[in-house]
């Protein structure tokens, strides 16, 4: 809780235009929180896990003791067996550089330490809140934050105010592939369906029966949020086709249970606010499999242009704590993380990835 408070405090001090949690009547400012807790719950899978499950669910010291208690910390994707060599990151854009523009942190294969497997700073994952994920959206989120997420990215893993900077500087800055920012969908347009496509477009919007499991677990995570909140209504969904569908079926089957009893109303809306965004034109076209049936552990945070779905989370806390927690959650993730590197070159945007 400490770490989301500072990190609310430094932005808003550092971007008074573009301040978060402060637009629109008290009310509106309850929908926005409200809002940005539903999503960060569930990417977070309830702000257990810090770091995406199919890239670092083991966490290992250098000697391959696991967990990772101190020292370097080294990650094992799913089905790590010693002696594989050279790891791919599937969150590295090779022409997105340092010097390149739009510009990304420098990445390539990671060597193995054989046992331990891959040190996590030499890699760009799925981490935080929101699932931070992609070589360009962590130099794009450190330049914002002051920090240097090229050469720490599992500072976004590992430290709380840094987490919540980073997922507030994607709610306020990413427009993924929608061309909207998640504050300005929630607070201008009163519309929680269009922060769901800014984040998770393609993997859940459109809300289709395939990725019903995840759409339902955030739908009820957001409730949760909006009930705690006091906010005493959702936002709408038109932003995401079949989002009310899956509203009335999990009500219909008692699957969201925190939903039951609070009303759908559309709140005033304000206009467009001032703030710089990023092109969503920008993005990878790398497939993911499967959306996530409850949290993050594997799913980056944002849009890519072409309808798609991190970033998820397939891991990350979205934060209550200073420190994210670094032990195992008590319930697995399910949604996919695509494991291969994009086939076209994306110019920026997602974190979370498409689906096609």
């Amino acid at each position: 809780y400490t770490g989301l408070c500072d990190a609310v405090t430094n932005w808003n001090t550092a971007n008074p235009s573009q301040q978060i949690f402060t637009s629109g009547t008290e009310l509106q400012q309850r929908h926005e929180i409200a809002a940005f807790l539903g999503h960060t719950l569930h990417e977070s899978g309830d702000f257990v896990h810090p770091r995406e499950l199919s890239q670092c669910g083991t966490t290992a010291n250098a000697d391959g003791s696991t967990p990772w208690s101190s020292g370097t910390l080294y990650c094992q994707p799913s089905g790590y067996a010693p002696n594989q060599g050279p790891y791919s990151d599937p969150y590295c854009s090779t022409s997105h550089t340092t010097s390149s523009n739009p510009d990304g942190c420098n990445c390539t294969a990671v060597s193995e330490l054989v046992n331990a497997g891959y040190e996590a700073n030499l890699l760009f994952f799925g981490r935080g809140p929101i699932q931070l994920s992609w070589n360009y959206n962590y130099i794009d989120a450190g330049n914002a934050l002051g920090v240097n997420l090229c050469a720490n990215p599992d500072l976004v893993g590992s430290d709380g105010e840094v987490a919540w900077g980073t997922a507030i500087w994607f709610w306020m800055q990413n427009t993924g592939s929608t061309g909207t920012t998640c504050h300005d969908a929630t607070v201008t347009n009163a519309d929680f369906g269009a922060s769901l496509n800014t984040i998770n477009g393609g993997l859940e919007c459109p809300a289709e029966s395939s990725n019903a499991g995840s759409v339902i677990s955030r739908l009820d995570d957001y409730c949760k949020a909006v009930d705690a909140l006091g906010a005493n209504s959702l936002l709408s969904f038109d932003g995401c086709t079949g989002l009310e569908q899956r509203h009335a079926e999990c009500l219909g089957a008692n699957t969201c249970s925190n939903c039951v009893g609070i009303p759908t109303t559309a709140q005033p809306t304000l206009s467009p606010t001032n703030q710089v965004t990023f092109d969503p034109t920008k993005s990878p076209v790398v497939p993911l499999t499967s959306s996530p049936s409850k949290s993050p552990t594997n799913s980056p945070t944002t849009n890519p242009t072409d309808p798609q779905p991190t970033t998820s989370p397939s891991t990350s806390p979205s934060k209550s704590p200073s420190k994210l927690p670094t032990t195992s959650p008590t319930t697995s993730p399910t949604e996919p993380r695509s494991t291969t590197s994009p086939s076209t070159s994306p110019s920026k945007s997602p974190s979370k990835l498409p689906t096609t």
